[in-house]
């Protein structure tokens, strides 16, 4: 299994800087920016793409095509299908009405279907893709529990997995062809709640193994959950992901693995004074095993006001982290050896960042 974690890493480092173009999603200003990725992670910005809504969360079809945002408000809710060009800018091709606003957007890896989570409306959905673009199409919507946060396809296209924060559970589907069916329990709770680190929120797939993680919103915390074969989770562990003694009050967001599985990123926001322009937002980094448990935090990294998405480039060595309210982008180098983090860039963005995405061309 190391073996293979390791071919799986080289693989990805030896993916070189040029065709990489990165997209981040800025709400307030219902904007995708376009950047092109240089050395040292510079990210260079190439284009500003308009839209009449805000814009959230995205994701790049498998085919590297695509990309489809999802955008709107409460009273008017879409996707919007975008060409990546050679040249890594956005040309807009499709927007389509879908049943509400989708919070979490997630691609199915054979790239037919979309499958999203409505955190007001505390529903899910799937919708099928006509050549790879959005025409509004949609194959289920389901109502399930409030603060559906999360969506996500299993590796093998078998099953679909959806965290909800209210309910403090991940729900879990079998998925066949975009619709949905209940696996037996329906839902796998979540830590117990006198833990002050539960309500699961994203969710993050081993690549080689049959685990999964979460993000926990309440109090911050991290989870590993064993997939059995048919399809179910059960709970294997649970740390915090700031200090037990911390005094400030936290969220935790998205959270991401490195490419080798060595190491789980999770974002924390400090909640206790929201209006203030400081706080004690930070980045927290788990070491994983070769069996795929958590072996505890081997790092906290200072970050922008409300810290939401995260990700790493495609060559494993730089992770990216967004902040909302103080508009900015975070680079950090990674150091497996060390399992550390080096920041090297602050950057400015434009108002409410929330996610961020990447495509190799």
């Amino acid at each position: 299994m190391r073996a293979m974690l390791t071919i799986i890493l080289s693989l990805f480092m030896s993916i070189s800087y040029a065709g990489e173009y990165f997209y981040v999603s800025s709400t307030k200003a219902s904007t995708v920016e376009a950047f092109t990725l240089g050395e040292e992670g510079l990210l260079t910005k190439i284009q500003d793409i308009k839209f009449d809504y805000p814009v959230g969360n995205s994701v790049i079809s498998p085919d590297r095509q695509y990309v489809y945002l999802s955008l709107g408000n409460r009273k008017k809710s879409f996707v919007a299908t975008l060409k990546i060009q050679a040249d890594g800018t956005l040309e807009k091709v499709e927007l389509a009405k879908t049943p509400a606003l989708i919070h979490d957007i997630n691609i199915d890896p054979s790239g037919q279907y979309l499958v999203g989570c409505h955190l007001r409306e505390g529903s899910i959905s799937t919708y099928q893709l006509e050549a790879g673009i959005y025409k509004g199409k949609v194959v289920e919507f389901i109502k399930t529990a409030p603060r559906a946060h999360g969506a996500m396809i299993s590796k093998d296209s078998k099953f679909a997995y959806f965290p909800h924060t209210k309910p403090n559970a991940v729900f879990q589907y079998k998925f066949n062809a975009g619709k949905l069916a209940p696996l037996s329990p329906a839902s796998a709770a979540g830590p117990a709640n006198d833990q002050k680190f539960h309500e699961p929120r994203y969710i993050a797939s081993h690549p080689a193994l049959e685990v999964v993680y979460t993000s926990n919103e309440k109090g911050g915390g991290i989870s590993s959950w064993a997939v059995a074969k048919d399809g179910t989770l059960a709970l294997k562990q649970t740390f915090k992901t700031i200090s037990k003694d911390a005094t400030w009050r936290n969220i935790a967001s998205d959270i991401k693995l490195s490419p080798n599985a060595k190491l789980a990123f999770v974002p924390n926001r400090d909640i206790s004074n929201e209006k203030s322009p400081e706080g004690s937002d930070c980045l927290s980094v788990f070491g994983i095993d070769d069996n795929g448990n958590i072996t505890g935090k081997v790092g906290e990294y200072p970050l922008g006001r409300h810290p939401r998405g995260l990700h790493i480039d495609k060559s494993g060595k730089y992770i990216y982290a967004v902040s909302a309210d103080s508009a900015e982008i975070h680079t950090f180098k990674i150091d497996y050896e060390k399992s550390s983090l080096e920041l090297v860039r602050q950057q400015k963005t434009l108002k409410g960042p929330t996610w961020i995405i990447s495509v190799s061309k």
